[in-house]
């Protein structure tokens, strides 16, 4: 008796059971608790959410070494200049140069 990669509840003899036939990882489901997208395309749901959560992982990888990246740090500070800049009626930087 297998579980439902679903559900996680049992999969008795009389369930009809979903394996689909790309998953290499062995997992199965009661057929009514699997998507018919996903029998049509025979691929195996609980893969799709494992790579699912890979990618958001990797989108949240990516994110966080973009806050830390030179780009990320000058543009926060442009806008607060530019926030600082529009508190002020003259302009906070003059040219020296004469």
């Amino acid at each position: 008796m297998s579980l439902c990669s679903i559900c996680t509840s049992a999969i008795s003899n009389s369930q009809e059971m979903f394996k689909s036939p790309t998953c290499t990882e062995g997992h199965t489901a009661h057929k009514a608790c699997v998507d018919p997208r996903y029998i049509e395309a025979s691929s195996c749901p609980a893969c799709q959410d494992a790579r699912l959560a890979e990618q958001d992982a990797r989108l949240v990888r990516l994110f966080r070494e973009s806050e830390n990246s030179a780009i990320y740090r000058n543009h926060k500070i442009s806008r607060a200049y530019k926030n600082r800049s529009k508190q002020h009626p003259r302009p906070l930087i003059y040219c020296t140069i004469l």
